[in-house]
């Protein structure tokens, strides 16, 4: 089987001033996805197509002079391999709250929920996948564009294919360069 596929999108939204009280961009439109002529799957049947909503927003705030707020959403088609899945549609929300304590250190806390869902029934199921990150981190910052820090999180899986679900700790260095 081939998973040949083609689509199309538009967008259209908004860009608030970098700036200003808030700042980020908000982006909505449209996705078609359709499977190519000759793309079908291991029961010769042609792979489903998706056409749909599509979003990518990032905004933030600064909140009492020390801190700022970022809230982000995206929301897209990516590549499948999954059983006759051609795609799988994933939709992603997270916050975060970023505390600065002087101009070099701060101290950050934030959530990631991640929805993935594949349309077509694996062994009579559709599987969806709820991914969530909690994490917590420290910053110092070298020089007017470049930060290094330490975060510590948890990762989680829960996926209505039950041995599919996992947790586990995350540490990781961090290495930032804003231009």
């Amino acid at each position: 089987p081939t998973r040949d596929s083609s689509s199309a999108s538009v967008m259209g939204g908004l860009e608030f001033d970098p700036n200003g009280a808030v700042r980020g961009f908000v982006k909505v439109g449209y996705k078609h996805l359709s499977p190519g002529r000759d793309s079908v799957d291991s029961s010769g049947r042609l792979y489903e197509g998706f056409s749909g909503m599509i979003a990518d927003a990032s905004v933030s705030a600064r909140l009492l002079g020390r801190g700022e707020i970022r809230a982000g959403y995206q929301r897209n088609t990516g590549f499948s391999i999954l059983g006759n899945n051609l795609f799988y549609v994933d939709d992603v929300r997270a916050i975060t709250y970023e505390h600065y304590f002087n101009s070099r250190i701060s101290v950050g806390a934030g959530r990631r929920i991640e929805n993935v869902e594949l349309p077509v029934r694996i062994n009579e199921e559709i599987r969806r996948d709820l991914l969530t990150t909690d994490t917590v981190a420290v910053r110092y910052r070298l020089g007017p564009s470049l930060r290094v820090g330490l975060a510590i999180g948890r990762w989680g899986r829960d996926s209505t294919f039950d041995d599919e679900d996992a947790h586990r700790g995350t540490i990781a260095t961090l290495l930032e360069y804003t231009p």
